[in-house]
């Protein structure tokens, strides 16, 4: 998802409004971010677009990911890198209707970072964690709600959710985790293959110790966006994925007659 920054922090300061957030038994929602440097984020999207439009697209698509998932009952973190970025999250978390806190990723590998904010060790109590990115900004709410509801359930360990390129746009686990990611090949098409034969292998039960949710969409590469611009034309009644319509085709230019 991004890149190695210093220890995860929760504390107060990092927080817009002094450290409340929503109350969500235990649950918690944690959205990985990059900062929208150009040149330093979306950089297989800039080779398309260029480097500053890659970056704003990048930043707007963190905004309607945050405004979407405001919804979501439980404790919500922006997990965000590099940590000299901390004021501009502080900045774009006081836009948001939910509450967010702020807190920098934890340093290592992706595999690393992932499984320390997955267990929770840095959490107030232990529950339910679900981590998701940036890169898919309609993500189906429901299909969150289902596995915050089914990972909180006695027993239930693991959840994932599939995305279109062979990884995973969600993921979700409650108590100590078997090696999963150690040596995964992060970017390939079987990353998210890896993951359920490494489960499977520890002895995880799918539908009873883990299961899978819907599969979704990660936004990487121009011909992924166009799909998007394509489910962005197509919805309706949401506010946030409206703006980010909107703000795409600033960014962009109208979306061309082939594209939709």
């Amino acid at each position: 998802m991004t890149e190695p920054s210093e220890p995860l922090r929760t504390s107060k300061e990092f927080h817009p409004n002094g450290g409340g957030v929503a109350e969500g038994g235990g649950s918690r929602l944690g959205v990985f971010a990059r900062h929208w440097t150009p040149g330093e984020t979306k950089t297989r999207l800039a080779a398309s677009v260029g480097d500053g439009p890659a970056a704003a697209v990048a930043r707007d698509m963190l905004m309607a990911t945050l405004h979407r998932c405001s919804t979501i009952g439980a404790e919500r973190f922006v997990a965000f890198t590099p940590p000299q970025a901390q004021p501009a999250f502080l900045e774009i978390a006081q836009e948001i209707s939910g509450q967010w806190r702020c807190v920098a990723q934890p340093g290592g590998p992706l595999g690393d970072r992932m499984r320390r904010y997955l267990s929770g060790a840095d959490a107030a109590e232990p529950g339910a964690t679900i981590l998701i990115g940036s890169d898919s900004p309609d993500l189906p709410l429901e299909a969150l709600r289902e596995a915050l509801s089914w990972l909180a359930c006695a027993g239930r360990r693991f959840v994932l959710g599939p995305a279109s390129d062979g990884g995973y746009w969600l993921i979700g686990a409650k108590g100590e985790l078997p090696p999963v990611f150690d040596d995964m090949p992060w970017g390939s098409a079987r990353v998210y293959s890896l993951t359920v034969s490494r489960l499977i292998a520890a002895g995880w039960r799918e539908g009873v110790d883990f299961r899978t949710v819907t599969p979704w969409y990660d936004i990487d590469r121009l011909d992924a966006l166009n799909e998007l611009r394509v489910r962005l034309c197509r919805s309706t009644g949401d506010g946030a994925l409206s703006t980010l319509q909107e703000q795409l085709t600033a960014i962009l230019g109208p979306p061309s007659a082939s594209t939709i």
